[in-house]
Protein backbone atom coordinates (compact mmCIF):
# COMPACT_ATOMS: atom_id res chain seq x y z
CA UNK A 1 0.00 0.00 0.00
CA UNK A 2 1.31 3.41 -0.87
CA UNK A 3 1.11 6.33 1.70
CA UNK A 4 -0.23 8.70 0.33
CA UNK A 5 -0.50 12.59 1.08
CA UNK A 6 -2.89 15.50 -0.14
CA UNK A 7 -1.73 18.86 -0.73
CA UNK A 8 -4.23 21.06 -1.35
CA UNK A 9 -8.18 19.88 -0.43
CA UNK A 10 -10.23 22.48 -1.30
CA UNK A 11 -11.89 22.32 -5.06
CA UNK A 12 -10.52 19.50 -7.02
CA UNK A 13 -8.56 18.47 -4.11
CA UNK A 14 -11.78 17.56 -2.23
CA UNK A 15 -12.16 14.83 -4.94
CA UNK A 16 -8.45 13.22 -4.55
CA UNK A 17 -9.49 13.13 -0.87
CA UNK A 18 -12.27 11.25 -1.07
CA UNK A 19 -10.79 8.60 -3.51
CA UNK A 20 -7.52 8.61 -1.53
CA UNK A 21 -9.70 7.01 1.14
CA UNK A 22 -11.91 5.34 -0.83
CA UNK A 23 -8.61 2.62 -2.29
CA UNK A 24 -7.53 3.22 1.70
CA UNK A 25 -4.16 4.91 0.31
CA UNK A 26 -4.82 8.31 1.87
CA UNK A 27 -2.65 9.28 5.18
CA UNK A 28 -2.46 12.97 5.84
CA UNK A 29 -3.63 16.43 4.40
CA UNK A 30 -2.52 19.75 4.17
CA UNK A 31 -4.04 22.89 3.52
CA UNK A 32 -4.38 25.92 5.45
CA UNK A 33 -8.05 26.57 5.36
CA UNK A 34 -8.71 22.71 6.70
CA UNK A 35 -10.95 23.98 9.65
CA UNK A 36 -13.23 25.70 7.12
CA UNK A 37 -13.23 23.25 4.53
CA UNK A 38 -14.98 20.30 7.38
CA UNK A 39 -13.63 17.24 5.45
CA UNK A 40 -14.70 15.08 8.09
CA UNK A 41 -11.80 12.80 7.76
CA UNK A 42 -11.16 9.55 10.09
CA UNK A 43 -8.80 10.20 13.14
CA UNK A 44 -5.65 8.15 11.81
CA UNK A 45 -5.54 10.56 8.58
CA UNK A 46 -3.22 12.98 9.80
CA UNK A 47 -4.62 16.65 9.21
CA UNK A 48 -1.91 19.85 8.54
CA UNK A 49 -1.91 23.39 8.26
CA UNK A 50 1.83 24.10 7.18
CA UNK A 51 3.78 22.18 4.11
CA UNK A 52 6.88 22.21 5.68
CA UNK A 53 5.58 21.15 9.06
CA UNK A 54 3.75 18.03 6.39
CA UNK A 55 6.68 17.33 4.99
CA UNK A 56 8.75 17.31 8.12
CA UNK A 57 6.06 14.98 10.23
CA UNK A 58 3.50 13.14 7.83
CA UNK A 59 4.49 9.36 7.40
CA UNK A 60 3.98 10.13 3.55
CA UNK A 61 5.83 8.82 0.54
CA UNK A 62 4.17 10.23 -2.12
CA UNK A 63 1.66 13.06 -2.11
CA UNK A 64 -0.55 14.82 -4.82
CA UNK A 65 -0.45 18.62 -5.13
CA UNK A 66 -3.64 20.02 -5.85
CA UNK A 67 -3.00 23.65 -5.40
CA UNK A 68 -3.52 26.79 -7.45
CA UNK A 69 -1.38 26.51 -10.65
CA UNK A 70 0.89 29.57 -10.05
CA UNK A 71 2.20 27.67 -6.56
CA UNK A 72 2.64 24.28 -8.43
CA UNK A 73 6.24 24.86 -8.77
CA UNK A 74 7.47 25.94 -5.18
CA UNK A 75 5.24 23.30 -3.49
CA UNK A 76 6.32 20.34 -5.76
CA UNK A 77 10.04 21.37 -5.09
CA UNK A 78 9.71 20.96 -1.58
CA UNK A 79 8.30 18.09 -2.23
CA UNK A 80 10.50 16.70 -4.06
CA UNK A 81 13.66 17.81 -2.20
CA UNK A 82 12.21 15.78 0.68
CA UNK A 83 12.04 13.11 -1.32
CA UNK A 84 8.50 12.73 -2.31
CA UNK A 85 7.20 10.86 -4.83
CA UNK A 86 4.80 13.62 -6.73
CA UNK A 87 1.52 14.14 -8.83
CA UNK A 88 0.80 17.31 -9.91
CA UNK A 89 -2.71 18.43 -11.31
CA UNK A 90 -2.41 20.12 -14.60
CA UNK A 91 -1.38 22.82 -15.53
CA UNK A 92 2.32 21.43 -14.26
CA UNK A 93 3.51 25.11 -13.41
CA UNK A 94 2.51 28.46 -14.94
CA UNK A 95 5.27 28.43 -17.45
CA UNK A 96 8.06 26.55 -19.47
CA UNK A 97 10.73 27.35 -17.43
CA UNK A 98 9.07 26.46 -14.36
CA UNK A 99 7.63 23.16 -15.61
CA UNK A 100 11.68 22.21 -16.77
CA UNK A 101 12.57 23.11 -13.04
CA UNK A 102 10.01 20.18 -11.96
CA UNK A 103 11.32 18.05 -14.64
CA UNK A 104 14.83 18.64 -14.10
CA UNK A 105 14.54 17.82 -9.50
CA UNK A 106 12.35 14.81 -10.43
CA UNK A 107 14.83 13.09 -12.90
CA UNK A 108 18.12 14.40 -9.96
CA UNK A 109 16.18 12.30 -7.37
CA UNK A 110 15.00 9.70 -9.60
CA UNK A 111 11.44 9.74 -7.85
CA UNK A 112 8.25 9.15 -9.67
CA UNK A 113 6.32 11.90 -11.23
CA UNK A 114 3.03 12.10 -12.73
CA UNK A 115 0.98 15.05 -13.98
CA UNK A 116 -2.82 15.34 -14.15
CA UNK A 117 -3.71 14.94 -17.61
CA UNK A 118 -6.72 12.94 -16.26
CA UNK A 119 -8.21 12.21 -19.80
CA UNK A 120 -5.10 9.79 -20.49
CA UNK A 121 -6.65 7.26 -17.95
CA UNK A 122 -10.35 7.84 -19.21
CA UNK A 123 -11.60 4.36 -20.37
CA UNK A 124 -12.94 5.27 -23.72
CA UNK A 125 -8.82 7.27 -24.45
CA UNK A 126 -7.79 3.93 -23.63
CA UNK A 127 -10.55 2.06 -26.08
CA UNK A 128 -9.82 4.42 -28.76
CA UNK A 129 -6.15 4.42 -28.61
CA UNK A 130 -6.22 0.53 -28.42
CA UNK A 131 -8.43 0.72 -31.65
CA UNK A 132 -5.82 3.21 -33.07
CA UNK A 133 -3.01 0.52 -32.73
CA UNK A 134 -4.86 -2.01 -34.30
CA UNK A 135 -5.29 -0.42 -37.39
CA UNK A 136 -8.79 -0.04 -37.41
CA UNK A 137 -9.30 4.05 -38.10
CA UNK A 138 -6.50 3.80 -40.57
CA UNK A 139 -4.28 6.71 -41.05
CA UNK A 140 -5.00 9.53 -38.33
CA UNK A 141 -5.69 12.80 -40.04
CA UNK A 142 -6.62 14.78 -37.64
CA UNK A 143 -8.39 15.38 -34.33
CA UNK A 144 -10.42 18.34 -33.13
CA UNK A 145 -11.75 19.01 -29.86
CA UNK A 146 -13.96 21.21 -28.56
CA UNK A 147 -14.34 22.11 -24.16
CA UNK A 148 -16.67 24.38 -23.48
CA UNK A 149 -19.08 25.29 -20.83
CA UNK A 150 -20.43 28.57 -19.31
CA UNK A 151 -18.29 29.02 -16.44
CA UNK A 152 -16.06 28.68 -13.91
CA UNK A 153 -14.44 32.02 -15.35
CA UNK A 154 -10.46 32.35 -13.77
CA UNK A 155 -8.53 34.95 -13.06
CA UNK A 156 -5.13 33.91 -12.86
CA UNK A 157 -4.56 31.35 -15.94
CA UNK A 158 -6.91 31.76 -19.28
CA UNK A 159 -9.29 29.67 -21.01
CA UNK A 160 -6.68 27.74 -22.72
CA UNK A 161 -4.06 26.87 -19.89
CA UNK A 162 -7.07 26.12 -17.60
CA UNK A 163 -9.18 24.04 -20.28
CA UNK A 164 -6.28 22.79 -23.22
CA UNK A 165 -4.02 20.52 -20.96
CA UNK A 166 -6.56 18.24 -21.24
CA UNK A 167 -7.43 17.94 -25.13
CA UNK A 168 -3.41 18.78 -25.87
CA UNK A 169 -2.34 15.96 -23.82
CA UNK A 170 -4.70 13.57 -25.68
CA UNK A 171 -3.34 14.42 -28.98
CA UNK A 172 0.02 13.82 -27.74
CA UNK A 173 -1.02 10.88 -26.68
CA UNK A 174 -2.84 9.74 -30.10
CA UNK A 175 -0.22 10.96 -32.04
CA UNK A 176 2.66 10.03 -30.17
CA UNK A 177 5.08 13.10 -31.63
CA UNK A 178 5.47 16.76 -30.67
CA UNK A 179 3.73 19.35 -32.65
CA UNK A 180 5.97 21.36 -35.39
CA UNK A 181 3.71 24.24 -35.15
CA UNK A 182 1.57 25.61 -33.53
CA UNK A 183 -0.71 28.81 -33.65
CA UNK A 184 -3.09 29.90 -31.37
CA UNK A 185 -5.70 33.37 -30.75
CA UNK A 186 -8.25 34.34 -28.15
CA UNK A 187 -9.95 37.16 -26.61
CA UNK A 188 -10.88 38.25 -23.04
CA UNK A 189 -14.60 39.99 -22.95
CA UNK A 190 -15.34 39.53 -18.99
CA UNK A 191 -12.22 40.85 -17.27
CA UNK A 192 -10.63 43.09 -19.97
CA UNK A 193 -8.49 44.61 -16.73
CA UNK A 194 -6.93 41.71 -16.38
CA UNK A 195 -6.09 40.68 -19.59
CA UNK A 196 -7.20 36.76 -19.14
CA UNK A 197 -9.24 35.13 -22.29
CA UNK A 198 -12.24 33.76 -22.18
CA UNK A 199 -11.85 31.91 -25.53
CA UNK A 200 -9.14 30.54 -27.54
CA UNK A 201 -8.31 28.55 -30.16
CA UNK A 202 -5.48 26.43 -30.95
CA UNK A 203 -3.95 24.84 -33.92
CA UNK A 204 -0.94 22.39 -34.07
CA UNK A 205 0.12 20.90 -37.01
CA UNK A 206 3.01 17.48 -36.99
CA UNK A 207 5.69 16.41 -38.80
CA UNK A 208 3.72 13.44 -40.02
CA UNK A 209 1.02 15.83 -41.25
CA UNK A 210 -1.47 15.10 -38.55
CA UNK A 211 -3.20 18.32 -37.14
CA UNK A 212 -5.04 19.49 -34.46
CA UNK A 213 -7.77 21.93 -33.88
CA UNK A 214 -9.05 22.66 -30.24
CA UNK A 215 -12.11 25.32 -29.59
CA UNK A 216 -11.83 26.08 -25.71
CA UNK A 217 -13.93 28.30 -23.66
CA UNK A 218 -15.86 29.35 -20.60
CA UNK A 219 -18.23 31.71 -21.97
CA UNK A 220 -20.18 29.39 -24.32
CA UNK A 221 -23.95 28.56 -23.97
CA UNK A 222 -23.97 24.84 -23.81
CA UNK A 223 -21.19 22.33 -22.32
CA UNK A 224 -19.50 20.43 -24.59
CA UNK A 225 -16.27 17.96 -24.15
CA UNK A 226 -16.03 16.18 -27.50
CA UNK A 227 -12.98 14.70 -29.76
CA UNK A 228 -13.92 13.88 -33.58
CA UNK A 229 -11.18 11.41 -34.76
CA UNK A 230 -10.55 11.74 -38.35
CA UNK A 231 -8.56 8.59 -40.10
CA UNK A 232 -8.66 7.08 -43.64
CA UNK A 233 -10.58 3.89 -42.77
CA UNK A 234 -13.41 5.32 -40.12
CA UNK A 235 -14.07 8.00 -37.73
CA UNK A 236 -14.74 8.08 -33.88
CA UNK A 237 -16.63 10.61 -32.70
CA UNK A 238 -15.93 10.69 -28.23
CA UNK A 239 -18.64 13.25 -26.10
CA UNK A 240 -17.50 12.58 -22.63
CA UNK A 241 -20.52 14.80 -21.28
CA UNK A 242 -22.76 12.47 -22.70
CA UNK A 243 -24.30 10.14 -19.80
CA UNK A 244 -24.44 6.98 -22.28
CA UNK A 245 -22.84 6.28 -25.82
CA UNK A 246 -19.63 8.16 -25.08
CA UNK A 247 -18.26 6.75 -28.20
CA UNK A 248 -19.28 6.54 -31.31
CA UNK A 249 -17.47 4.54 -34.19
CA UNK A 250 -18.65 6.01 -38.66
CA UNK A 251 -18.00 3.75 -40.52
CA UNK A 252 -17.83 6.77 -42.94
CA UNK A 253 -14.91 8.58 -45.05
CA UNK A 254 -13.47 8.92 -48.91
CA UNK A 255 -11.60 6.77 -51.12
CA UNK A 256 -9.57 7.65 -54.09
CA UNK A 257 -10.07 4.34 -56.49
CA UNK A 258 -7.34 2.50 -58.57
CA UNK A 259 -7.00 3.64 -61.76
CA UNK A 260 -9.07 1.15 -64.47
CA UNK A 261 -12.16 2.37 -63.21
CA UNK A 262 -14.63 1.68 -66.22
CA UNK A 263 -17.07 4.91 -64.46
CA UNK A 264 -15.51 6.86 -62.45
CA UNK A 265 -12.48 8.66 -62.70
CA UNK A 266 -9.13 7.26 -60.18
CA UNK A 267 -8.54 10.55 -59.63
CA UNK A 268 -12.25 11.51 -58.00
CA UNK A 269 -12.59 10.75 -53.56
CA UNK A 270 -15.70 8.78 -53.26
CA UNK A 271 -17.89 9.51 -49.86
CA UNK A 272 -18.60 5.72 -48.03
CA UNK A 273 -21.49 5.48 -45.56
CA UNK A 274 -21.33 2.41 -43.18
CA UNK A 275 -22.99 1.47 -40.07
CA UNK A 276 -21.95 3.50 -36.90
CA UNK A 277 -20.94 1.23 -33.87
CA UNK A 278 -21.13 2.33 -30.59
CA UNK A 279 -18.70 0.11 -28.42
CA UNK A 280 -19.16 -0.69 -24.53
CA UNK A 281 -16.97 1.06 -22.47
CA UNK A 282 -16.06 0.78 -18.77
CA UNK A 283 -17.19 3.22 -16.17
CA UNK A 284 -14.99 2.99 -13.89
CA UNK A 285 -14.23 6.87 -13.05
CA UNK A 286 -11.18 8.23 -14.40
CA UNK A 287 -9.82 9.83 -10.88
CA UNK A 288 -9.79 5.85 -9.61
CA UNK A 289 -7.66 4.54 -12.59
CA UNK A 290 -5.63 7.49 -12.13
CA UNK A 291 -4.90 7.30 -8.92
CA UNK A 292 -4.10 3.66 -9.06
CA UNK A 293 -1.94 4.11 -11.99
CA UNK A 294 0.00 6.57 -9.68
CA UNK A 295 0.51 3.97 -7.01
CA UNK A 296 1.58 1.55 -9.30
CA UNK A 297 4.38 3.43 -10.99
CA UNK A 298 5.22 4.62 -6.99
CA UNK A 299 5.44 0.48 -6.53
CA UNK A 300 7.66 0.26 -9.48
CA UNK A 301 5.04 -0.28 -13.01
CA UNK A 302 6.74 2.33 -14.99
CA UNK A 303 4.12 1.34 -17.82
CA UNK A 304 1.29 2.65 -15.06
CA UNK A 305 2.43 6.29 -16.05
CA UNK A 306 0.78 7.58 -19.07
CA UNK A 307 1.24 11.28 -18.32
CA UNK A 308 4.84 11.65 -16.81
CA UNK A 309 6.45 15.38 -15.53
CA UNK A 310 7.89 15.39 -18.94
CA UNK A 311 4.59 15.22 -20.93
CA UNK A 312 3.42 18.25 -18.52
CA UNK A 313 6.62 20.42 -19.26
CA UNK A 314 5.63 19.31 -23.24
CA UNK A 315 2.36 20.44 -22.56
CA UNK A 316 3.55 23.86 -21.38
CA UNK A 317 5.51 24.82 -23.90
CA UNK A 318 2.70 24.66 -26.25
CA UNK A 319 0.88 26.75 -23.63
CA UNK A 320 3.63 28.90 -24.04
CA UNK A 321 3.66 29.28 -27.73
CA UNK A 322 -0.29 29.91 -27.14
CA UNK A 323 -0.13 33.11 -25.26
CA UNK A 324 -3.22 34.95 -26.68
Amino acid sequence: MVKLGIIGCGGWGKNWVREAQNQKVLMAVCDPRLQDLRLNLPSEVNQFNELDTFLFEADVEAVVIATPAETHKDVALKCIAANKHVFIEKPLAVSYEDSKMIVDAIEQKSLVGMVGHLMLYHPAIAWIKNYINQGELGDLYYVTARRLNLGVVRQKENAIWSLAPHDLSIALHLFDEAPSRVRAMGDCFLQKSLDVADVGFIHMNFPSGKMFHGHFSWLDPVKKREIVLVGSKKMIVFEDSSLQEKVRVYDKGAITLEEGHPVISCNTPQIFNGDIYIPSISNEPSLTRELKAFCHAVKGDVTANLSPLSQGCEVAAILEKSIV
